[in-house]
């Protein structure tokens, strides 16, 4: 499991900056980590995700469900044959995957 940095400058302002920023969730519009800016990267490096983005593309968006709003995150590893649907909390569950992407 990657370790946590809390030395990146991801913050609960930068947090509500992403949220209140991101798109409808779109599978087929990757983001570009690289250009999307300092929140995002400040994300990216405190839950350790930043090495994911070399070997996949990285999808966040929101969806409402149920009159709730979900963030939804989708890493797509070049010739993906298989795929794995985690759902809750992102640190918690996704963050014990990161092998497996």
């Amino acid at each position: 499991m990657p370790t946590l940095n809390p030395n990146c400058g991801f913050t609960e302002a930068v947090a509500q900056r992403l949220k209140a920023a991101l798109p409808v969730f779109d599978a087929n519009a990757p983001l570009d980590v690289h250009a999307a800016g300092a929140d995002l990267a400040a994300y990216f490096d405190t839950y350790g995700f930043s090495r994911m983005s070399a070997v996949a593309n990285y999808h966040m968006g929101k969806l409402l469900i149920d009159e709730r709003q979900v963030i939804t995150h989708l890493w797509m590893p070049a010739g993906a044959q298989q795929a794995a649907f985690v759902a809750h909390g992102l640190f918690d569950h996704v963050g014990l995957y990161l092998d497996l992407v």
